[in-house]
Formats: structure tokens, C-alpha cells, sequence
């Protein structure tokens, strides 16, 4: 008896950590680092679309790629780390693969918990919008 009751009291002392551990998490600020993967791109503009509409907007916490494709957030507060993410080009976009202007501009996207961007991942939220399983995605619920 006093096995099970040191069993139960361990199991709900692991669970109440775990609790705090979400709570701490939360309320930690995040840096949260990415790539365009397909055709790295510099001066696009990169976003965490909050809202899903596939826009970098003034109001969205955004920034450019560098010279290798790549782009960071610091200091992004937990509750828009699971934000996904949005890149579009733009007239100062220039191919790192031809080293000219990008000449149509174009939006590149990918679900909450992808680090890199790319023509793949924004066929995956194209096909994601379409069904219900978008608001498993933005949950962090769905495993690919």
C-alpha cells in the first residue's frame, strides 16, 4: 500500500512540474531562426503571420533576409512563436542563385514549427487551409 501511495504522490509531483514548465515557458521571449530553403533569396521580407493571411503586414513582426536566405526573430513573446511563417519578395529581392532582381514577386509560406521555408512547405499550407487540420497546425498538433 504504501508503494502505491508513494507511486501516486511521484506521478502528480511529475505532473505538477511539467505544469510550471509550460507556464515558465510561456512567459520566456524566444528567438526563432529560419531559412528559405529552394532558392535562397536576400532582402525578402520574412513574417510571423499571426493572422494566416499569407501577408507581411506592418502590424507583424517581420525582417529580412540575409545574404545566405536566412532570417531571425529575437525576443518574439511565446504566444506569436507558433505563428507561421510567410516570406514574400519583393522589387530589392535578389536570387542568391542568379544574382539578379527577383522579376515577379511571389509569397513563400510554412506552418508554425518549420525552421525552413520553400516551395514544398507552401504547397503543404496550400493543401492545410483547404482541409480542417490548419487549426491542428497552428496548435503545433500536427506531426508531418
Amino acid at each position: 500500500m504504501q508503494y502505491a501511495k508513494f507511486v501516486v504522490f511521484l506521478f502528480a509531483l511529475i505532473l505538477m512540474n511539467g505544469c510550471n514548465q509550460d507556464e515558465a515557458d510561456k512567459a520566456s521571449p524566444v528567438t526563432i531562426t529560419g531559412k528559405i530553403s529552394d532558392i535562397p533569396l536576400q532582402n525578402a521580407i520574412a513574417c510571423l503571420d499571426c493572422n494566416s493571411n499569407y501577408q507581411c503586414e506592418l502590424t507583424e513582426l517581420n525582417t529580412y533576409t540575409d545574404f545566405e536566405g536566412a532570417f531571425a526573430f529575437e525576443n518574439v513573446a511565446s504566444e506569436k512563436a507558433h505563428c507561421p511563417l510567410t516570406v514574400e519578395t519583393n522589387e530589392n529581392t535578389i536570387s542568391l542563385v542568379t544574382g539578379n532582381s527577383v522579376e515577379l514577386n511571389y509569397t513563400l509560406s510554412a506552418p508554425n514549427g518549420y525552421l525552413h521555408i520553400s516551395g514544398i512547405t507552401t504547397l503543404l499550407m496550400h493543401q492545410l487551409t483547404k482541409s480542417d487540420e490548419l487549426k491542428h497546425a497552428k496548435n503545433g498538433c500536427l506531426s508531418i
